[in-house]
């Protein structure tokens, strides 16, 4: 059985599932991180696009993303652990 978009409903389940991780991840982020990793991972904005859309200096910018990216690299692998755990 396959959705209206093509789609398995096994596959729109997992999708679904998916979308929800991430929407708890950066709900858990800091604001000014999930800004600039929302603009650079999902807009694909460089560095200095996201510094002039902010209004913050370039090297901020390089430091938000790097400790955005620490924290959703964590809270994924945290996700992963206790989706397994379910199992």
């Amino acid at each position: 059985h396959e959705r209206a978009g093509g789609e398995s409903p096994h596959a729109h389940a997992v999708r679904s599932q998916a979308f929800h991780a991430l929407e708890r991840i950066l709900a858990g982020m800091d604001d000014d991180q999930r800004e600039v990793f929302v603009l650079a991972e999902i807009e694909e904005l460089g560095a200095p696009e996201i510094a002039e859309a902010v209004g913050a200096p370039l090297n901020t910018v390089y430091s938000r993303l790097r400790l955005a990216r620490e924290e959703f690299n964590e809270a994924a692998k945290r996700a992963r652990a206790r989706d397994r755990w379910r199992l």
